[in-house]
């Protein structure tokens, strides 16, 4: 992971390892089980290189927004 740019995940044990190195990172999170969307930054540690996209269900996270933060991460890596 440590050899990557930057980390696009789903919630598993990959994000946890990410944010304690604080690695560039796009989560994204199922809130269905919390029903409240916008809680992610509270139950894992916080990771400032991170952007966290949510939805009640991660296939609702439209591939547009998906896409915009990946080009957004690989700009910033270019620079």
């Amino acid at each position: 992971m440590l050899s990557t740019e930057f980390l696009v995940t789903c919630d598993s044990g990959m994000p946890w390892v990410a944010s304690a190195y604080d690695h560039p990172m796009i989560g994204l999170y199922s809130s269905a089980y919390n029903s409240s969307v916008g809680t992610t930054k509270n139950w894992q540690p916080v990771n400032p290189n991170a952007v966290y996209l949510e939805s009640y269900s991660t296939n609702q996270i439209p591939t547009h927004d998906i896409i915009c933060e990946i080009e957004k991460k690989i700009s910033e890596t270019n620079k």
